[in-house]
């Protein structure tokens, strides 16, 4: 997870620009396939396993948090970051530090 302070909001648009061109496939929308590897990644990415139940539950979560009485809530509702999982955070610093790890031994 990047540090707060590292966040660049431009750089942050070219990359979901750069996502629905790859999600899309360059044609500006998303067909139910393309729609359904979209999520499935999305899930990959926001998991700390490959657990069925882990995804499934990330999942479950996610359509709460982003709907209400089945319609889509409008984005002024929602609530950036609060589909993290517990542990995630700490997972993401052990992750960094094995990283640093691997390249302050592989410089010596």
């Amino acid at each position: 997870m990047m540090p707060v302070e590292d966040y660049d909001a431009a750089e942050a648009r070219v990359a979901v620009n750069d996502d629905w061109e790859t999600d899309s496939a360059g044609v500006g929308y998303l067909t139910r396939d393309t729609f359904c590897e979209a999520i499935f990644e999305l899930a990959d990415v926001w998991t700390l396993t490959t657990d069925a139940s882990e995804y499934a539950a990330f999942l479950s979560d996610l359509h709460i948090k982003v709907t209400k009485g089945g319609k889509f809530l409008p984005d002024s509702m929602l609530v950036t970051g609060s589909g993290k999982p517990q542990g995630f955070e700490e997972a993401m610093v052990k992750a960094e530090e094995e990283v640093r790890s691997e390249v302050t031994v592989s410089t010596q």
